[in-house]
């Protein structure tokens, strides 16, 4: 006999992805602005920044799309199409600024602070997605959830920016293990804040979606839950790869300083 699935383990998976799609979006992220970092002039790095700022911008819509369709409403959801391109856009362009400023100082007082406004567009762009869909009755928002779901994304994000872009992950030599929970805490940050979005919705009051013959969650879900986490893990992994190549590099050069050494003590 079987069994029908279950509506809470799907919206359970679907939120585990969202939060996975963040993590990835943060992991790549800030490793193309601290290899932008490194590299000088700063301004010849646009390349990797503009990845930087893709990555995040890309991860930040696909993480809310799929937290959106996680939510187990009984009625479809759509958008308009300007609003698709204009948050999507948005949120690219807004996201790609902020990581030229976190990667161009190592300042406490200029990382906490841009990082503060980088959570203000992670923000923004989930209260247009939520916006955007034209729930009836119509969203009333509640303080309480909504000022914790800011305050923890505000949070989460400054602390990962503060371990990446400041000495602390630099010099420390588990610098790769700081990396990774710098990541894991603002996927994690922006994951939580945007359910308790969310919740200060009021989403479980809405009977329906005014766009839903326009553009579907459903199809937008297909982009956020399969292309973006496929670009997410390819671009991760080709930062693995150069990673390697720029330790063995060094790792040539040092050999090389210490036979020179030892040839001149020799002599």
């Amino acid at each position: 006999m079987n069994s029908a699935p279950n509506p809470t383990d799907s919206s359970l998976l679907l939120w585990l992805v969202a939060a996975v799609v963040a993590m990835l979006g943060a992991h790549v992220a800030l490793r193309w602005a601290l290899l932008a970092r490194r590299a000088t002039p700063l301004w010849r790095q646009w390349p990797a920044l503009l990845a930087a700022g893709t990555a995040f911008g890309m991860a930040l819509t696909s993480a809310m799309l799929l937290a959106t369709a996680a939510q187990g409403l009984m009625f479809p959801i759509g958008y308009l199409p300007l609003w698709v391109v204009g948050l999507w856009l948005g949120t690219w362009l807004a996201c790609i600024p902020l990581f030229m400023a976190l990667a161009a100082s190592e300042r406490w007082w200029v990382v906490v602070p841009v990082a503060v406004l980088l959570a203000g567009v992670a923000v923004g762009q989930q209260l247009g997605w939520l916006t955007a869909a034209g729930f009836r009755p119509g969203i009333v928002w509640r303080p309480t959830p909504l000022a914790a779901g800011v305050l923890l994304e505000v949070i989460g994000l400054a602390v990962a920016a503060w371990i990446v872009f400041t000495p602390v992950a630099r010099d420390s030599q588990r610098r790769r293990w700081w990396m990774l929970g710098a990541a894991v805490t603002a996927g994690l940050s922006v994951a939580g804040g945007q359910e308790l979005l969310s919740v200060a919705a009021g989403l479980e009051y809405q009977v329906d979606s005014i766009y839903r013959n326009r553009v579907p969650n459903s199809v937008l879900c297909l982009v956020a839950g399969v292309l973006a986490p496929l670009g997410l893990v390819l671009a991760s992994v080709d930062l693995m790869l150069r990673a390697p190549l720029r330790s063995g590099s060094s790792g040539d050069g040092t050999r090389r300083r210490r036979k020179r050494r030892h040839r001149i003590r020799a002599l």
